[in-house]
């Protein structure tokens, strides 16, 4: 997902945020940018060999992202604070932020991790089960089951859902998409349903057995979903459910309807990160109780 480019007056605004020193931060924690919602901050790789043109940002970007929250006045709260808030069960503070990692890179171990157990950060990864210890950069289940006592929360992004299907007209993401196969043969709702249906619950369950805690929460592969994925989501045993739609997350939020920023990109500065939250914030305030639609395709189904 991406936003439009935030006003000169906005951009002025997080600018001299991002760089207040220490003694300052009082100050911009005094007037924040919004209340009783949440910035659910996307990241996926974080590796120093830069990939232009990919969802991967270097350790030193990262780590001038968290400072720069820092500096800005913003809360870090955990994704069971963030399920907490949208069940009615807790509160959360001015400008609170959570970090998530989408599927599973093995850099979120070597270059992240570090900086997260120092700063006292929590974070989630949802993993793409299938490639866990199956794919080079991704991790170990030996990695998981370690960093799982360590604070980090595990969840899934799919068993194997997360790779696009041929449909008719071209193709569409598995979790959405019925299969058109070889000859003309359309996959029916039926047997969608069900293969969709058995990925979940088997990357659910393969992830709890192996971290020994509690899986709820999934995300979106691309970012797509309808109201029938999101029936067999709850089906499944899934209680909540991100897209990659940018929005806060607010009290009325759909649980299984998670809005979240894309923030972890090649070409995405700390600037950019904060003027990117300002942005939806200020939107945010000019139209209360917004959501914004799925771009899920009518065709695909």
């Amino acid at each position: 997902m991406r936003h439009g480019p935030a006003t000169a007056v906005l951009i002025s605004l997080v600018a001299a945020l991002g760089s207040l020193g220490p003694a300052q931060t009082s100050t911009a924690a005094a007037r924040p940018l919004y209340r009783d919602a949440v910035a659910v901050l996307t990241f996926h790789e974080i590796s120093p060999r830069l990939m232009p043109g990919t969802d991967s940002i270097t350790p030193a970007v990262f780590a001038g992202d968290i400072a720069a929250l820092r500096r800005g006045g913003y809360h870090f709260v955990s994704l069971a604070q963030l399920e907490r808030f949208v069940s009615g069960k807790g509160r959360v503070p001015p400008q609170a932020v959570t970090v998530v990692f989408d599927n599973g890179y093995e850099g979120i171990d070597r270059y992240a991790y570090p900086l997260l157990r120092r700063e006292h950060i929590p974070a989630t990864v949802f993993l793409i089960v299938r490639y866990v210890g199956r794919l080079r950069n991704d991790f170990t289940w030996k990695q998981v089951e370690a960093l799982s006592r360590h604070g980090i929360r595990f969840e899934t992004e799919t068993y194997d859902l997360h790779r696009a299907v041929a449909v008719p007209g071209g193709t569409a993401p598995a979790t959405v998409g019925r299969i058109l196969y070889p000859g003309g043969r359309r996959e029916s709702r039926a047997a969608w349903a069900r293969r969709v249906l058995a990925d979940l619950v088997r990357a659910r369950r393969t992830v709890a057995a192996r971290t020994r805690q509690p899986v709820n929460a999934l995300v979106d592969p691309y970012g797509q979903y309808d109201p029938s994925f999101l029936a067999l989501v709850r089906r499944a045993g899934y209680r909540y459910a991100f897209s990659t739609l940018g929005w806060l997350v607010e009290p009325h939020t759909d649980p299984l309807r998670l809005e979240r920023l894309d923030v972890g990109v090649w070409n995405v500065t700390p600037q950019d990160l904060l003027a990117q939250i300002a942005t939806v914030a200020a939107d945010a305030a000019r139209d209360p109780g917004y959501r914004p639609p799925s771009s899920v395709l009518t065709v695909w189904r």
